[in-house]
């Protein structure tokens, strides 16, 4: 009985670690997701400043064409 007990309570406590180990893949999985989508919004957002920043000096170009 005793060595029952004991496998069943290494059993369980396996059963727990390997339950534990799947919830933090599936959590390492979803922040690398997010972070990829950080990454990627982040691009974005530094393309359209530089698209402003070129706007910009095309603006003074020709407001000092017109002078």
């Amino acid at each position: 009985m005793n060595k029952n007990a004991n496998k069943n309570i290494r059993n369980n406590k396996f059963n727990k670690n390997k339950l534990i180990i799947e919830d933090i893949s599936e959590n390492k999985k979803f922040l690398i997701n997010i972070y990829n989508n950080n990454k990627v919004e982040i691009k974005k957002v530094k393309q359209y400043l530089n698209n402003l920043n070129h706007n910009q000096k095309i603006i003074k170009e020709i407001i000092n064409e017109v002078k």
